[in-house]
């Protein structure tokens, strides 16, 4: 498959750009971004949902309005040549909304548009009520890409003449106007919208498509790229470890770990002796790098460390971490200090 840039993908590089989360935070967020991808469980509901806490811990209620303005539609090229290919403004914007899905969006997005009228209906996934939390956000976000695209790539359509939302005003209502450019915004209403007002001539004009030598050029680069990154195949190895940071809190073990690659435990040793490796030789080098690092931060005793990484005790740890280094964990860090 070719890699399309996700909507999760897009709000924690946004977090991180503006220093919002640690290089840590955006590690870990992206390993689980990774895990969700290849395990067919899903996991995303609970994801968008740790992102989403993220964001609201900043008590900054503009940053949903304002992540959306790092979306690109060259951000997921195969959708950007089908949007690109169309020969008008309302067919462009069909297309783009009727594949919308790949991105891994919060909400769903229609619209329609009725005598001079331009409707953009949005519709939260995640099964939250109207007025909680996540699903304002979601449709905060979503309402951001929106005028967002409208005024990168389609500025003639001016300004939203009236939003509509389903939720009541938010404690943080002064914002809307002076973020959404909009004088009619009306809450508590039947449905989650934005409208534009334009006439036929300007929706249905030919919008010149591009070449098809372009549109070649842009499906070889694409093939290329896919052949790139099917010779780098991600080997099971790498998926564990990407697993096994998922999980901060605790070290899952081997039968967790095959039920989340979907696999008996017997069919992923024998893929990992295809590869040289064993479960237990990845684990143990997996605890060993967690351990120093952990060791070096200096945030937890020993005994915490020990618990952290499923051993039964100090004594046991030191004994495992001295196989590992040579040394126990008070030499190895009086050595590095």
């Amino acid at each position: 498959m070719f890699n399309q840039l996700k909507h999760t993908q897009i709000l924690t590089q946004y977090l991180f750009s503006k220093k919002l989360i640690d290089k840590d935070q955006y590690k870990t967020l992206k390993a689980e971004i990774n895990f969700s991808d290849f395990v067919k469980e899903n996991t995303k509901e609970e994801l968008f949902n740790e992102i989403i806490d993220y964001y609201l811990s900043c008590r900054d209620y503009s940053l949903p309005f304002r992540a959306s303005s790092m979306i690109r539609i060259s951000h997921y090229p195969l959708l950007e040549i089908g949007v690109n290919i169309q020969n008008s403004y309302y067919n462009a914007i069909k297309y783009y909304l009727k594949y919308h899905q790949i991105t891994d969006r919060l909400s769903s997005i229609k619209f329609n548009y009725n005598k001079s009228t331009l409707a953009f209906i949005i519709d939260p996934i995640n099964p939250t009520k109207v007025n909680e939390i996540n699903y304002i956000f979601s449709t905060e976000y979503h309402i951001g890409e929106i005028l967002h695209l409208i005024k990168k790539y389609l500025p003639s359509f001016g300004k939203p003449k009236r939003i509509t939302l389903k939720y009541s005003p938010p404690q943080y209502v002064s914002l809307y106007s002076k973020i959404l450019e909009c004088k009619h915004i009306e809450f508590n209403s039947n449905e989650n919208s934005i409208i534009f007002q334009i006439n036929d001539n300007e929706i249905f004009s030919k919008k010149s498509p591009i070449s098809y030598n372009v549109v070649g050029q842009k499906i070889f680069s694409l093939l290329n790229a896919q052949n790139i990154n099917s010779k780098k195949e991600i080997s099971i190895k790498d998926k564990i470890i990407t697993i096994l940071d998922s999980y901060d809190e605790w070290i899952p073990n081997e039968n967790f770990i095959s039920k989340q690659l979907n696999m008996h435990e017997r069919t992923l040793r024998r893929r990992l002796q295809k590869e040289g490796e064993t479960f237990r030789s990845i684990l143990n080098n997996y605890k060993k790098e967690k351990a120093i690092k952990l060791l070096y931060e200096k945030r937890l005793s020993q005994k915490q460390i020990a618990i952290h990484l499923g051993f039964k005790d100090t004594t046991s740890f030191g004994r495992a971490f001295k196989i590992w280094t040579g040394k126990t964990p008070k030499d190895f860090i009086n050595n590095t200090d």
